[in-house]
């Protein structure tokens, strides 16, 4: 694909936005105790806006720190945080393809694969993702980089994307200023159950 147009990159907070919001609330379900099928389900949305962002945070990065003007080249029409950024204050690599996080998700979501079962004897993950171990370390890890990302913004994105952010969150009745404290306060409660870990991500403690 060619350059992103100005005009692509003046509609991409809408889509950013979304994609963040959707996986706020979707950690939010996952925190609810829902019983099968529900839990899977919710997991698999978690994981799918998990690996958007991971991408998003990832992608063009190297390229622009290398040189900023130059848009980083790109085969899809991906959006990349870089594209709305006059700097990179985020760490991308605990998003790295190369990390079992990612590969974790590519190995759960993408196809039916041996990896899923760590005792196979064909798994190539090392770690499989298993939201109660890691649904809060990578929502941290989220957290941290979305919260450098904001800091990171060209001026002429900033009341963009606060516009549809508080969009986005009313419609998915995510209240984002209080959001990370009550899963916070949801997540202590769960150290008291043996599959329940904070700050956990396949790669380790954050």
């Amino acid at each position: 694909m060619s350059t992103p147009t100005h005009e692509q990159k003046l509609s991409a907070p809408d889509h950013v936005t979304w994609e963040y919001v959707s996986l706020l609330a979707a950690a939010q379900q996952m925190a609810e105790d829902h019983r099968p099928p529900i839990n899977h389900l919710v997991q698999e949305a978690y994981l799918v806006h998990l690996r958007n962002l991971a991408e998003f945070f990832d992608k063009g990065v190297t390229a622009f720190k290398e040189n900023q003007g130059v848009p980083p080249a790109r085969d899809r029409d991906n959006i990349y945080a870089v594209d709305l950024c006059r700097s990179v204050k985020w760490d991308a690599k605990p998003f790295s393809p190369k990390t079992r996080l990612r590969r974790a998700i590519d190995k759960t979501l993408s196809h039916m694969t041996y990896s899923r079962d760590l005792s196979s004897g064909f798994s190539e993950i090392g770690v499989a993702f298993h939201g109660p171990s890691h649904v809060h370390g990578t929502l941290m890890l989220v957290r941290r980089a979305w919260e450098k990302f904001l800091d990171s913004l060209d001026p002429q994105y900033t009341e963009s994307v606060a516009q549809w952010l508080d969009t986005h969150a009313e419609h998915m009745g995510v209240s984002l200023g209080s959001f990370y404290t009550q899963f916070d306060q949801k997540a202590k409660h769960w150290q008291h159950c043996a599959d329940w870990h904070l700050n956990e991500t396949p790669d380790g403690p954050i």
